[in-house]
């Protein structure tokens, strides 16, 4: 899931939860450098998503093994598993301490900032007595991930995008005597083979809570009219600019009326283009697991046989690979990539507004915010330390093949979801043992011509004039859109012309009209 994200059709009829908003409070608590002794010994309260990995606690031994004459600190990680969005918004709302959390757009970030409840950490960046964090994110990402002209987060990634497959069993594909998957139609081929010859064997596992992610979305260019976005505003939007860019045209949800459509360039007019993803995820859902909702780990699932493919993107290559072998040695693992263009790996593909999609955030209730954030900067000094966080313990998790490769040992670290915590361009190994089709697609998303820069890339959304509205219409536009991106609502047009309606009462003409001045003032401004 996890880089830098493009947001495709479904975000044109359905909501991905993101909001800008408005600064929270400043912190007294005054920079030092991180490799002077630290005052007192501290026990820093970390709370981060997923599952924790089997040789976690080796890492944190090791790491408080090399600081104990610096950094004085030890960490306690709360893994929170699935329910994270959920679980760290009760733990906020509690007021309970917190030192480091993950969050990010598609989560509670946005929300929280607006609330006040994330610390800002604009001091922190640039700052020579914070080599590390000063060495690893440069003015620029410092720059581009700001909201409403603060920094509240540590921004978390390798690449400004992280490719968007579909992970394929490729011993079955070969068993079926199938050619390598390169278009929707092998896939779909492939389905059938499976369904056909092996039918304990689910086509395509997903995880419940999100559904089809990529599949069928439209795919957007450099030159398409309209920008496809939430703004945090809890509804997905298709907006349309005059030619010249500066002034909106056409501001549409899903389940509008066609007077609203009517204002999009066409073909983007016709809700027929727009509402297809949907119609092929109806189409679709035979392929999936009949408790699809329910499903937590479509990984797990995939790795122990029950699944013939499942999603992912390119960069967890290595973690699956790894995984599937340990359960079946004789399995075989590729890959399908999504979008026409990036499969072919053309250049100015993929839209970018060049900020990250995974952060760290500081709640207002630590009382550790200089502690921890000297922790962060002693991970990106140096590859030494960065890698024992990253990859685990070197000569027991994992070794070094030259300066920039690795190879895994074993399995008991593989699962550290790394965009959680250490991700960054100064610091990327890649494991040696890839095939070299996945090496040149990550060297593909390493360049950087292969992006363009999104219109209305530098629109933060200020969500506090309406935080009750998005209160209201987010919960029922993402039960809605779960259900919609498994394939379990038939009639898309007519239910979501309905959901439509209930929005209006909940606000969603409020919504639009606050966006549309924002968007409007960002314009008048020279934004782009």
């Amino acid at each position: 899931m996890k880089s830098w994200r493009k947001i495709g059709a479904v975000a044109l009829a359905a909501a991905v939860v993101t909001s800008s908003a408005a600064c929270a409070n400043n912190t007294n608590n005054e920079a030092g450098k991180s490799g002077e002794k630290a005052d007192g010994p501290v026990t820093l309260k970390w709370m981060l998503w997923k599952d924790e990995p089997k040789d976690m606690p080796q890492v944190l031994q090791e790491f408080e093994k090399r600081t104990k004459d610096t950094l004085n600190t030890s960490i306690k990680i709360e893994w929170s598993g699935a329910d994270h969005k959920e679980k760290s918004k009760l733990r906020m709302a509690a007021g309970e301490e917190v030192d480091l959390m993950f969050d990010a757009p598609f989560m509670n970030l946005n929300n929280h900032v607006s609330q006040g409840l994330y610390q800002e950490l604009d001091k922190y960046f640039n700052n020579d007595a914070y080599p590390g964090l000063k060495k690893a994110f440069s003015l620029e990402m410092v720059e581009k991930n700001k909201i409403l002209g603060h920094n509240y987060t540590i921004p978390l990634t390798q690449y400004w995008y992280d490719t968007d497959v579909i992970f394929i069993r490729k011993d079955l594909r070969e068993k079926y005597g199938l050619p390598p998957i390169q278009s929707y139609d092998d896939l779909q081929k492939f389905y059938d083979k499976v369904q056909e010859l092996d039918k304990n064997i689910v086509p395509l596992a997903l995880r419940g809570e999100r559904g089809f992610y990529k599949i069928h979305d439209l795919q957007f260019t450099k030159d398409t009219p309209i920008i496809s976005d939430s703004f945090g505003s809890g509804i997905g939007w298709t907006i349309s600019l005059s030619a010249d860019g500066k002034k909106v045209n056409g501001l549409v949800a899903a389940g509008d009326p066609q007077s609203e459509f009517d204002k999009l360039p066409a073909p983007y007019n016709d809700t027929k283009l727009l509402y297809s993803s949907f119609a092929k995820y109806v189409e679709w859902n035979k392929y999936l697991e009949k408790d699809v909702v329910s499903q937590k780990d479509p990984a797990g699932f995939f790795t122990s046989g029950k699944a013939a493919s499942t999603e992912g993107t390119v960069s967890g290559y290595t973690a699956l690979q790894k995984r599937l072998k340990d359960s079946i040695p004789n399995a075989g693992l590729e890959m399908f990539v999504y979008n026409n263009c990036q499969r072919e790996m053309k250049s100015e593909c993929i839209g970018t507004n060049y900020v990250a999609n995974n952060s760290l955030v500081i709640p207002t209730t630590s009382k550790n915010i200089d502690r921890t954030m000297k922790v962060l900067d002693w991970i990106f000094q140096n590859k030494e330390n960065h890698d024992l966080f990253e990859l685990g313990v070197e000569g027991k998790n994992w070794q070094a093949v030259g300066k920039d490769q690795y190879k895994l040992l074993n399995a008991d670290y593989s699962n550290f979801p790394a965009y959680e915590l250490t991700w960054n361009p100064s610091y990327v190994r890649i494991n040696a043992d890839l095939d070299d089709t996945v090496k040149k697609y990550l060297a593909y998303s390493a360049k950087p011509d292969t992006y363009f820069t999104k219109k209305l890339s530098g629109f933060r959304f200020n969500a506090e004039p309406v935080k009750n509205e998005i209160a209201k219409v987010t919960p029922k536009v993402s039960n809605f859109n779960q259900l919609a991106k498994l394939g379990l609502i038939k009639d898309y047009p007519g239910e979501v012309s309905k959901l439509n309606q209930e929005l209006k009462g909940l606000g969603l003409d409020k919504l639009r009209e606050e966006l549309r001045k924002q968007l409007q003032e960002y314009l008048d401004k020279g934004g782009k």
